[in-house]
Formats: C-alpha cells, structure tokens, sequence
C-alpha cells in the first residue's frame, strides 16, 4: 500500500519520453507538484496534459494517482479507466493496481463508519473486488511484488471480517427465518383475516341477497294484491259501467214511452188536423171541379139559349115570309108543332144517359159530398117550335 506513490512517481518517468513536449512538460510538471505533496496543483496539470488530443493515457492515469490523494476514490477509479480505454496495454497493469488501492479505501472507510457491523456484508463485497483487481495486475506482471503485497494484506482484512461475516451471516440468516417464519404466520393471520373477511363478506351477500329475496317477494305480494284490486276495482267499475248503461237504457226507454204517451194524443191530433187538411183540401178540389162543371153545364146552356134565340129567329123569319100562303098548308105542316111536343114530352119517359149527363151526374156528386148540399141538374130545354100563327 504504501508503493502507490512510487509507481506512480516511476510510471510518470518511464513513460514520459512517448508524450509530446507540451505534455511532457506538463507532466513532468505535475510530478513535480505531486511529489511535493501539491495535489491540487498537480490535478490541474495532469488535466491540462489529458485535453490534448493525442496525450495517450499517462495524464489519466497520473490524474487519478491526484485524485486519489485527494481521496476521490470514485473519480479516480474512472481516471484509471480511461488510461485502460486509451489502449496503451503497458498502463493497464498499474492502473488495475491502483484501481485496487481506490477500492480498498472506499471499503476502508465504509468499515469504519459501520461502528455496528451492519453493513459487513458490503464492506466484505468491496474488499473482494479490490482483491480481484490486484489479481488482474499479477496476471499481467507476475513480478510485480507491490501487487501481490496488496492483495496478501487486503485478504487479511477479509478474512478477518469472515468471523464478523459469518456471525453477520448467522444473524441474517435467523433473522430471515424469523423473517420467514413471520412472513408464515403473517400469510396464515392474512390468510385466516381473507377467509373469514371472505367468510363475512359471504354472509353479508347471503344475508343482501337474503333481504332481497324477501323484499321481492313482498313486493311481488304488493304487486299481486294491486292486481287483485285493480282486477277487482275492474270488475267493480264495469258493473257500475253496466249498471249505469242499462239504467240510461231504462231511461231512454221510459222517456221514449212517455214522449210516445204523450205524442199518441198529439200525434192523434196532428193525424186528426192533417185528415181534416186532407178532407178540406179534397172539399176545396170538388168544390172547385163542382164550380167548373157549373160553368161549364152555364157556358153550355147560354150556347144552347143562343142557338135557341137564333132559331126562333129563323123561325120567325120563315114564318113572316109564309103568312100568304098559309091557307094553303097541308094538314101535315099543321100537325108538326104537335108531333114536335109530343116528342118533347116524351123525352121525360125512361132512356139512356148520354156520356154528358153521366160526367155532369158524377160532379154533382163530388158537389154534394163536399159542400154538403143537394145539386140538381137542370133538364135540358126543350125546344118547342113557335105555333103557327092566326093572323
């Protein structure tokens, strides 16, 4: 452990001849600062060095020695890294040892501040792979004394952590069967809470669908006694319905007997008034066809008179112009004015009406049925023929 510095200051010197002379001036530089114990100074000129292109891994690998002393651990353990990337192959040996060194300090420290041991297991894993580096730098350098140094001294440190880890080991391991153990009864206390959880939730479903089952079937028993009751408030109306028609019926009919009741004696009377129309009219009709026929039967007689007046007046005329000569009638001439009344006379004896008379017969009688009154006929006249005159 305490070679670092040496093969740090060596390496630097060895290998300085295969930088260019700005690098190697500032290495060699940093050397300077570094081995006089100015760590920061010589940080910041093994950084100047490592930012230029081609500067290799030398100024990574002498940045982290820096940083180390800084006690950076994690950051030099990526400096050592990045002088391994640059694939220089003859830096790779010293920077797995003193990736070593980085590592056991980080364990180092974390092993003093874990005063209880707490955490052995993860200083016991730090020292093992600070171990595995000083292995890879051996492999590479078997003549490397330092390397192997270091991992002789860093096995003691484990070894003596075994008992520590063992003890540690056997106390996690108890603790992790308490663990298991309680996890056990944990899982049985959880597994008895679920069932009988799972248990009450069943007996409050049972008991929900319990309720349920009753409450649909009082409603279903409210349903059916609302159906009964609107069956029967049904049957109930449909009787008043039917109670309530037949009795309009009833109605109906007793008004329509008693308007026939009462239209009878009405209607008696209309039926009276209308025969009485029918007879007035019928009366009104005979006694104008009676009023016609009467003119007519007058039309007739007074062209029958004048018929008779001119006949008379012939008659008269013929007579006027044979009264010189009337001595010297026959005696049948004389006997012609008898023969005629005698004719005349005989017109009153039994005989066949005429188609005149019997139309003139008939109207009398519709006369007589509508005014009531007797209607007689006159006789045709008859015509007597003037008597010879004595002169």
């Amino acid at each position: 452990m305490k070679r670092t510095l040496l093969i740090l200051a060596f390496l630097s010197a060895a290998l300085a001849m295969q930088c260019n002379a700005a690098e190697k001036e500032d290495v060699k530089s940093g050397n300077i600062l570094y081995n006089n114990g100015d760590y920061a100074g010589a940080l910041k000129l093994y950084e100047k060095a490592a930012l230029e292109k081609k500067s290799g891994g030398i100024p990574e690998l002498n940045r982290g020695a820096a940083l180390y002393k800084n006690g950076s651990y994690y950051k030099a353990i990526e400096s050592f890294n990045k002088s391994i990337a640059s694939g220089q192959a003859e830096l790779i040996p010293a920077a797995d040892y003193n990736i070593g060194n980085a590592t056991y300090k980080i364990g180092l420290s974390k092993d003093k501040a874990d005063k209880d041991k707490k955490n052995i297991k993860k200083t016991a894993e730090i020292y093992a792979t600070a171990l595995l580096y000083y292995k890879r730098a051996i492999d590479l350098d078997p003549s490397d004394k330092d390397a192997k140094f270091n991992y002789e001294y860093v096995l003691k440190k484990l070894l003596e952590l075994s008992p520590l880890f063992q003890i540690k080991q056997e106390e996690e391991k108890e603790k992790e069967k308490e663990k298991k153990e309680q996890n056990k009864e944990d899982k049985k206390d959880q597994n008895q809470d679920d069932q009988q959880k799972k248990q009450d939730e069943q007996n409050e479903q049972n008991k929900q669908n319990e309720q349920n089952q009753q409450q649909q079937e009082k409603d279903k028993s409210q349903q059916n006694e609302q159906n009964k009751q609107d069956q029967q408030d049904q049957q109930d109306q449909d009787k008043k319905d039917k109670q309530d028609k037949d009795k309009q019926n009833e109605q109906s009919e007793q008004g329509q007997q008693d308007k026939d009741k009462s239209g009878q004696p009405q209607q008696a009377q209309q039926d009276k008034e209308q025969e009485q129309q029918d007879k007035s009219g019928q009366q009104s009709q005979d006694e104008q066809a009676a009023k016609e026929a009467q003119e007519e039967q007058d039309r007739k007689e007074q062209e029958e008179q004048a018929a008779k007046e001119a006949q008379e007046e012939q008659a008269a005329q013929e007579a006027r112009e044979g009264q010189g000569s009337e001595a010297s009638e026959k005696p049948e001439d004389k006997q012609g004015g008898l023969a005629a009344y005698q004719g005349a006379e005989k017109q009153d004896e039994p005989r066949e009406m005429t188609e005149q008379e019997a139309k003139m017969l008939l109207e009398g009688y519709k006369g007589e049925e509508a005014t009531g009154r007797t209607i007689k006929m006159r006789q045709r006249p008859i015509d007597m023929p003037e008597p010879a005159r004595d002169w």
